[in-house]
């Protein structure tokens, strides 16, 4: 079987992110998604693709693009905001040839059979109509099937939501599948719930604490004195903690370094968080720079839901407990505060007055400027001289 993850049209609403990178390339639990399939498809011995936009296929493994498939009877392919879980993909391992599987009123898979290979057309017109070639290769389906219990990604807050159900489940296969460590009586707590990957240093003071929730970090990562690692928390490849309080629910990728108070957060990789400052609840691209004592809220001072404001436009979240939205490559002043629900777009970089930041920045906004909440932020083409 081929399992086709294709970038689903939908994926605009978890921009900034998936500028970038497909909505298969995101971080749910302690894994990216791209992972997570390929992880449930290796016992079925499916081959595993991401179907993506064609400026993205060229940059990561397994891609190509719309243009570059040719569509095969019995293909199987599915959204790239459905979340990964085997219940999930064992409802579509049971698509028969022109039939397609919806949720929450959105088709989320279809296997391709002679009615649908006709649908999608050239590869000229995939990739310039996708949407309105994936809605009619659905129209051609002779059956449908609901999953009502999927898991989808449907907007910012979705990213947070299924992270906080995941993250518990996927630290305790990763304890299953690891040996428990070698660890000083002083260095952790519940030690049998805590996972080190090879080289891994963990300095004198440093405190593993597993009580709450499995504690894993992967190869070649470091503690440094006065860090409490409180779980549920995963730690990717060479990152680097460095003090006070981290975890609580949180992920961090690949070479990360992490420092202050960190709670029920994500970030994809290559973020440096060095200084103390709080944050929580929130969700953070790759190559982001957060100044010295930068703190997020992720709580109205009247406990009532979070909505988002993107572009003008309110977006409920229906929780109430929301951080901050950093896309790729943003930078942060020193002492930069940001406020529940603020949303800043990729390769933004926020300094000078007010230290406080709007709830939505733009993409590639630069600095702050005199005037109202529509002349504040300056585009990258309009930098002031320094």
């Amino acid at each position: 079987m081929k399992l086709r993850v294709y970038d689903d049209p939908a994926s605009v609403a978890l921009r900034p992110f998936t500028w970038v990178r497909p909505a298969s390339r995101l971080m749910v639990g302690v894994e990216r998604m791209q992972e997570r399939w390929e992880r449930l498809a290796a016992p079925h011995r499916a081959e595993v693709t991401l179907v993506t936009r064609a400026l993205l296929a060229p940059i990561g493994r397994n891609r190509c693009a719309f243009s570059q498939v040719a569509p095969e009877v019995g293909d199987l392919w599915v959204s790239d905001l459905l979340v990964p879980e085997a219940t999930s993909l064992a409802s579509l391992r049971t698509l028969e040839p022109d039939q397609v599987a919806r949720s929450q009123d959105r088709l989320i898979a279809f296997r391709l059979g002679t009615g649908m290979v006709a649908a999608l057309g050239s590869a000229e017109q995939r990739e310039a109509e996708l949407s309105e070639r994936l809605t009619r290769a659905a129209a051609a389906a002779s059956r449908t099937i609901e999953l009502p219990d999927a898991r989808l990604l449907l907007g910012l807050a979705d990213l947070l939501r299924h992270h906080e159900a995941l993250i518990g489940p996927d630290l305790e296969r990763l304890v299953g599948d690891l040996p428990p460590p070698a660890l000083a009586p002083t260095a952790g707590y519940a030690t049998e719930a805590i996972r080190l990957g090879g080289g891994c240093r963990i300095d004198h003071g440093a405190v593993l604490d597993a009580r709450e929730g499995p504690v894993v970090l992967a190869e070649g990562c470091e503690v440094e004195p006065h860090t409490w690692i409180k779980g549920p928390f995963f730690a990717g490849p060479r990152s680097r903690l460095l003090g006070g309080k981290i975890g609580s629910g949180s992920a961090v990728g690949l070479q990360c370094r992490i420092r202050g108070e960190v709670e029920a957060s994500v970030a994809l990789g290559f973020v440096n968080k060095a200084h103390d400052g709080f944050l929580g609840h929130s969700y953070l691209g790759e190559w982001i720079n957060l100044g010295a004592l930068t703190t997020t809220s992720d709580l109205k001072n009247n406990y009532s839901y979070v909505r988002l404001e993107l572009n003008g436009v309110e977006v409920p979240t229906g929780l109430k407990k929301v951080g901050s939205f950093l896309g790729d490559h943003v930078k942060t002043r020193i002492g930069c505060l940001l406020n529940t629900g603020t949303v800043v777009g990729l390769g933004a970089n926020l300094f000078g007055d007010p230290a406080v930041a709007e709830k939505w920045v733009p993409d590639f906004a630069w600095g702050a400027v005199p005037g109202d909440r529509s002349t504040r932020w300056t585009s990258s083409s309009k930098r002031p001289k320094s």
